[in-house]
């Protein structure tokens, strides 16, 4: 009788997980939440998606039939009828400081704004030009039903034929820190230009007439726009020097390269493409003996705050809010979903310049 008994008790509880594990699996539908409310599936998408009328009775009786049923309303499938999955692609290369900011600048205005993110990025920085994983990315995107791309895009010279599926699928799109010159799409990024260009009256302005320029890869519409502000407002003082080197972000060679210029050529000051390069150019330096900004002042850009921690001494550098730009772009993007008709658009945000520990005046 015991062993019945047990038997009986095991069949009773295997019973009860599969009524359990039926009541958790089980799909909720709306017609099953219209039948508890007593009112049509219409009227219960109505309700929950609020995109009509129902009266304060009818509300809440579809509103406590759907909590009592867990029922929670398929977005996908509403999204392939509406054309509306409130998904945004954000395809950024999540590889520092910089670019995490950027995608919780996104993530943060997504977020308030009632917007999901799909996020994906490239696996290289400069892929070669024949290269079509971004294009993957962003075609898996649309096949997602994503409303609109956000992208850090890997080729700078892509024209508008590059993006011929986005444009095929009418979907708005926002690039961000590397501008497209050859294609017709928003942007949002800093004024490199300008900023570059106060770097160089700041040393100027500091009687320095003897400059490194440290460059970032050339193909970068931000290392060019850095390298072209910087030396164009050397050139309207009479008297300047400016030696350059070329980081393309592949090997440390450059680092011998600077030093042996900052040695045989003796400038007073360098400015480096970004605040990495200006940190590893300090160490470099400090470790044969110059010092700085004793021997040599050096200046970086983007004021990453990590840097500005770990640094012996405060980084003089062009500073600007990485989440800013994330922000800046869902604004732009969301803009463009709802008028259609808007032509692109680019937004340059300034940056500001931070007077760290790392340049000097020269006393004539």
């Amino acid at each position: 009788n015991k062993r019945r008994f047990d038997i009986s008790i095991l069949c009773c509880m295997f019973w009860i997980s599969q009524l359990i594990a039926q009541r958790y699996t089980m799909k909720i539908t709306a017609k099953a939440v219209a039948k508890k409310a007593g009112v049509s599936a219409m009227t219960v998408s109505r309700v929950l998606h609020g995109t009509g009328y129902a009266s304060k009775e009818i509300r809440k009786r579809v509103e406590e039939a759907a909590r009592e049923l867990d029922y929670l309303p398929n977005a996908l499938a509403r999204g392939i009828h509406t054309g509306k999955t409130s998904v945004i692609g954000v395809l950024i290369p999540v590889r520092g400081e910089f670019d995490a900011h950027v995608v919780h600048g996104v993530y943060e205005e997504l977020f308030q704004r009632g917007y999901s993110m799909l996020l994906g990025w490239p696996p290289k920085i400069l892929p070669e030009k024949s290269d079509t994983t971004e294009l993957t990315h962003i075609n898996r995107m649309l096949e997602q039903q994503v409303e609109g791309l956000i992208i850090h895009p890997s080729h700078d010279d892509a024209k508008n034929q590059y993006f011929e599926d986005v444009f095929k699928k009418n979907k708005p799109m926002v690039c961000i820190d590397r501008d497209l010159p050859n294609a017709n799409i928003n942007f949002v990024g800093t004024d490199d230009n300008w900023g570059s260009e106060q770097i160089a009256r700041k040393l100027l302005d500091y009687n320095h007439r003897s400059f490194l320029l440290v460059n970032g890869p050339l193909q970068i519409s931000s290392a060019q726009q850095r390298n072209e502000g910087f030396k164009h407002t050397l050139n309207q003082v009479q008297g300047t020097k400016c030696f350059e080197t070329y980081n393309n972000h592949h090997t440390a060679d450059w680092i011998e390269d600077a030093i042996a210029i900052i040695k045989d050529k003796k400038p007073t000051a360098a400015f480096c493409f970004n605040d990495i390069d200006a940190t590893l150019l300090i160490n470099a330096a400090n470790k044969i003996g110059i010092r700085t900004p004793e021997d040599i002042s050096i200046v970086g850009y983007s004021g990453l705050k990590n840097l500005q921690r770990t640094q012996p001494k405060i980084l003089s550098t062009m500073y600007f809010e990485p989440s800013i730009i994330g922000k800046e772009a869902v604004n732009l993007l969301l803009d463009s979903i709802s008028n259609e008709t808007n032509p692109p658009r680019r937004t340059l945000l300034r940056p500001t310049w931070i007077e760290g520990e790392t340049i000097a005046k020269i006393e004539l």
